[in-house]
C-alpha cells in the first residue's frame, strides 16, 4: 500500500468525534466528512502506528443516511458536525457514543443507559455564540483558524442572526477580536459584548437603539457601555440572571428538560438536604429548592456566587445558602446530613479530592451531570468503590453538532 496512492473503502461507523471509519489492508482508518455507508476514495494524510488518517477525494456512493446540509456554510464552517445525515441518525449516533464509552471505560452495562432525550428544535436554539473577527466577522473553518464570512448561523436564535447582520451594516469592525452575542428567549432581548483593545466607543454606540444591553471586553474585563447589566433567563417557574461573563446553557429549552430530569432522579423528600456542587449562578439549586428542606451551593467564581445570590433574591428562594470556594475544599466545612449530591462540573470532570469527599459522606444519592461522557465514565468508574450506577440519560442539548 502506498500512502500517496488513492484507496477506495466503504465507510462502516462513526467513532465518537463524528469521523466516518473504514479499514485500507485491514488497519483501522478515521476519514472526516464522511458517513456510514459512503463509499469514498481518500488519501492518507497521516500514517500512525495503529490507525490512518484519511481526507476523501471522491465520494464514489452516497450512503443512504446522507441529507443535503441546510446550512451553505456547512462544508467550511465548523460550527456544525452532523447536519449531513437526519435527526433520528444523529440521536442514534450520540445514544451509541455515550454507550460505548461508559461501557468501555467504566463497565457499565447498556441496559442501564436510558433512550436519548431529543431536542425540540434542531436549529436556531443557541441563545449564546462567539462570532470571531478578522477585518469581517464570521465563524471559523474546521480545525482552522481561517474565517468562514456568514450572513447566518442556522443553530443560533434568530434574534442573534438578525443582531450579526446589523453589526455587518453599521459597525467599523477596527480593534475587534470578537463579537459574543447573547439572546434571551424569556423576553427576546439582547446583550452584545464587543471583545478587543481600543475599541472607538461611539461605533459601538451605532447599536444602542437596537441592542438592550452593550459591552466592551477587555483583558477579562468587562464595560458597560449602554444599557442593562445583565439580561433574565426563564427556566420552569424561575428567572435568573445572565451577566456577561456568567455560565449558562445554550439551549434553554433543553435546559428545562435537563433540570425535570434531576428532579425525576432526585426523587426529593422535604426532610432532606441536598449539596450543589459546581453550582454555577444557582440554577440547579434554586430549581429544586422547593423540593427539599435546605441546598448549600458551592461554586469556585466568586462573581457566580453573586449573581446566585441575586438568582435567589429574585426568586424568592429562602432554604439555598451559597458558598465561594473549591469543591474539593467543601467536604472539610460540612456540618449538615447531607442526602443528596449532585455535581456538574466543567468538562475535565471531578479531581481525586472532590471523588474522595463524595464516598466519604455517604450520602444516599449522587446525580452527576456531565458534558463528556469520557470523563463521566472515568469518574463514575471511581465512584463505584462506593455507590452503584442506577440509570443514566443521554440528552441532545446540542442538535447538528457532535457534542
Amino acid at each position: 500500500m502506498n500512502d500517496c496512492l488513492d484507496n477506495e473503502i466503504i465507510i462502516e461507523k462513526f467513532d465518537h468525534e463524528g469521523r466516518g471509519i473504514g479499514y485500507i489492508d485491514g488497519k483501522i482508518t478515521f476519514v472526516d466528512g464522511t458517513v456510514p455507508g459512503d463509499r469514498v476514495s481518500v488519501k492518507i494524510v497521516k500514517n500512525k502506528k495503529n490507525y490512518y488518517i484519511a481526507k476523501v477525494i471522491k465520494i464514489l456512493e452516497y450512503s443512504n443516511f446522507r441529507i443535503k446540509p441546510d446550512c451553505p456554510y456547512f462544508n467550511f464552517c465548523g460550527g456544525c458536525d452532523l447536519q449531513y445525515i437526519n435527526y433520528e441518525n444523529q440521536l442514534k449516533f450520540k445514544e451509541m457514543k455515550v454507550r460505548e464509552i461508559l461501557n468501555k471505560f467504566a463497565n457499565i452495562d447498556e441496559s442501564r443507559i436510558k433512550n436519548i432525550i431529543k431536542s425540540d428544535n434542531k436549529f436556531f436554539y443557541r441563545n449564546k455564540l462567539t462570532f470571531q473577527v478578522k477585518e469581517k466577522i464570521g465563524l471559523f473553518a474546521k480545525n482552522s483558524y481561517d474565517l468562514i464570512n456568514i450572513d447566518k448561523c442556522l443553530i443560533a436564535s434568530f434574534k442573534i442572526n438578525e443582531v450579526l447582520i446589523k453589526i455587518k451594516k453599521i459597525i467599523d469592525l477596527k480593534n475587534i477580536e470578537q463579537v459574543i452575542i447573547r439572546n434571551s428567549f424569556y423576553n427576546d432581548k439582547v446583550m452584545v459584548i464587543f471583545v478587543g483593545k481600543n475599541i472607538d466607543i461611539n461605533n459601538i454606540l451605532k447599536l444602542k437603539e437596537i441592542i438592550d444591553s452593550l459591552y466592551i471586553k477587555t483583558d477579562d474585563e468587562y464595560k458597560l457601555i449602554s444599557g442593562e447589566a445583565y439580561l433574565e433567563e426563564k427556566l420552569g417557574e424561575y428567572v435568573f440572571k445572565i451577566s456577561p461573563d456568567s455560565f449558562f446553557q445554550v439551549n434553554s429549552k433543553m435546559c428545562v428538560k435537563l433540570y425535570d430530569k434531576i428532579i425525576e432522579y432526585g426523587n426529593f423528600k422535604k426532610n432532606e438536604n441536598v449539596l450543589d456542587l459546581y453550582c454555577g449562578t444557582g440554577t440547579i439549586g434554586i430549581y429544586i429548592s422547593k423540593f427539599v428542606k435546605n441546598v448549600i451551593g458551592y461554586e469556585i467564581n466568586k462573581y457566580a456566587v453573586i449573581d446566585a445570590e441575586e438568582n435567589k433574591k429574585k426568586n424568592l428562594v429562602d432554604n439555598i445558602r451559597f458558598v465561594c470556594g473549591s469543591s474539593e475544599l467543601v467536604f472539610e466545612n460540612i456540618t449538615n446530613n447531607i442526602n443528596v449530591i449532585i455535581v456538574d462540573p466543567p468538562r475535565s470532570g471531578l479531581n481525586q479530592k472532590t471523588i474522595d469527599g463524595i464516598i466519604n459522606v455517604k450520602s444516599c444519592k449522587v446525580i452527576y451531570v456531565s458534558c463528556d461522557p469520557v470523563t463521566l465514565a472515568r469518574d463514575l468508574k471511581k465512584l463505584q468503590i462506593f455507590y452503584e450506577v442506577v440509570e443514566i440519560t443521554p440528552v441532545d442539548m446540542f442538535p447538528n453538532t457532535k457534542h
